[in-house]
């Protein structure tokens, strides 16, 4: 988000922190972005509010918390950004 005119980015540019061939392909962000590499692996394109848990090639499991008791977990298509139908296992809060 842009604090000078509080626009949302759609994406974000690779950083010069990421060397050495250590680039993430899917990222999170504090404030609670999904992102996902762009194929030309220049920037990220944001696919879903919330935080990565695990992804895969295709898909990304994002936890999305209301409060700090109050989240869901649920899978985005990392093409696409849609949710997904699929299973979520299950999680033990702590």
């Amino acid at each position: 988000m842009s604090l000078s005119d509080g626009s949302v980015r759609a994406s974000i540019q690779l950083s010069d922190a990421f060397v050495f061939g250590m680039t993430p392909t899917v990222t999170g962000t504090v404030s609670g972005g999904v992102f996902v590499l762009e194929p030309d692996r220049q920037s990220y394109r944001r696919i879903a509010d919330g935080s990565p848990l695990v992804s895969t090639d295709h898909f990304v499991l994002v936890r999305r918390c209301a409060s700090p008791v109050d989240c869901s977990n649920f899978w985005v298509d990392r093409s696409s950004g849609r949710q997904v139908d699929r299973f979520v296992p299950p999680f033990e809060t702590i």
